[in-house]
C-alpha cells in the first residue's frame, strides 16, 4: 500500500501556499510517495458544517494515508481522535 499525503491548500497548484484550515480549505493537494503523483482537489465539503470530519471520510477513501494542515476544530479532533505531536 502506497502513502498518499494530503496538504490543505490555498491554491490550486502543487506550489500554493498551505491552508491553515483543514475543513474550510479551497483545495487538498495529494501527493503518493510511489508514483510521485501529484492531484489537486476542489474541497466539496468547505461551505458545509463538520467539513473537518466529511473531509477525512473523503481522503480516507482516496486512500489517503497522512494529512498535512496547520489547524483543525474541536469537534474534528474529538470525533476524529487523532493524537497531534508537535517539534519545537
Amino acid at each position: 500500500m502506497s502513502k498518499i499525503f494530503a496538504i490543505s491548500s490555498a491554491g490550486k497548484t502543487e506550489k500554493s501556499f498551505l491552508d491553515l484550515r483543514f475543513g474550510k480549505c479551497e483545495n487538498v493537494v495529494t501527493y503518493n510517495a510511489e508514483t510521485g503523483e501529484t492531484t489537486i482537489i476542489e474541497n466539496p465539503y468547505k461551505n458545509e458544517a463538520h467539513s473537518g470530519i466529511n473531509l477525512v471520510k473523503f481522503l480516507i477513501n482516496k486512500g489517503v494515508s497522512t494529512i498535512i494542515t496547520g489547524e483543525v476544530g474541536a469537534h474534528f479532533i474529538i470525533r476524529v481522535g487523532f493524537v497531534f505531536k508537535h517539534k519545537f
